[in-house]
């Protein structure tokens, strides 16, 4: 799950897919000790260091409630390299 999103003043939310053995498991633990094996989290960065709580790790309903309160929505975010402005309403 390498693909990622950006959004303005740097922000970059990426998935991924929480397994043992992996470090993206072992953060997630942290905030998640229930976590099951295939889940898909999403890590948020502002210009590389996680935004909200560290690690930086939310579920979808985190993830847009985080957005809410940085301003932003999900349709702000968009493909790297992607004109935000050229999208359609």
């Amino acid at each position: 799950m390498g693909r990622h999103l950006e959004g303005p003043d740097g922000i970059r939310v990426q998935p991924v897919d929480v397994r043992p053995g992996n470090a993206h498991w072992l953060f997630v633990q942290m905030r998640a000790p229930d976590v099951r094996p295939g889940e898909v989290w999403y890590r948020v960065t502002r210009r590389g260091a996680a935004v909200g709580r560290v690690p930086g790790y939310y579920q979808l309903h985190e993830l847009t409630e985080l957005l809410e309160e940085l301003g932003l929505e999900l349709a702000d975010l968009h493909e790297p390299g992607a004109d935000a402005d050229s999208g359609t309403a």
